[in-house]
């Protein structure tokens, strides 16, 4: 799913060799992009991205919106 996800990504010009899931609905899944160096840390690219994987259908999530919906997942833990 990862490589998926990536490839993806790419696909919408987001610059991202790592993703992560952050969160699973009963409908979703929720993974974040981040761009690692080679030291494994991320480099600062600005605003958030996410990727939503609802069944087969992949979407992207990017700049306030990401930042709108990563503060939700926070007010619903």
């Amino acid at each position: 799913m990862k490589k998926r996800i990536l490839d993806f990504a790419y696909k919408m010009g987001v610059a991202a060799n790592s993703c992560m899931k952050i969160k699973t609905t009963a409908s979703c899944s929720y993974y974040s992009l981040s761009f690692l160096g080679e030291d494994e840390f991320p480099i600062p690219t600005g605003l958030p991205s996410i990727i939503k994987v609802e069944g087969e259908t992949l979407s992207l999530i990017n700049e306030y919106e990401a930042l709108e919906l990563l503060n939700s997942f926070s007010d619903t833990e």
